[in-house]
């Protein structure tokens, strides 16, 4: 359901803006991980919304 970044091989050093980068990549990725799961629970309590609102 979810993708997640590629792991960074072990024994690879990395410079500190790579680690950076690869960091920023992550933090991009689970922050539209949890926008997609918001919008989805959003819609869910919608629907219960109406089905409890409606007379």
């Amino acid at each position: 359901m979810f993708e997640t970044a590629q792991p960074i091989p072990p024994g690879l050093p990395l410079s500190l803006s790579e680690e950076i980068a690869v960091v920023d990549e992550e933090v991009m990725e689970l922050r539209r991980q949890l926008a997609e799961k918001l919008r989805l629970q959003n819609k869910q309590l919608e629907v219960l919304l109406k089905r409890f609102d409606a007379p």
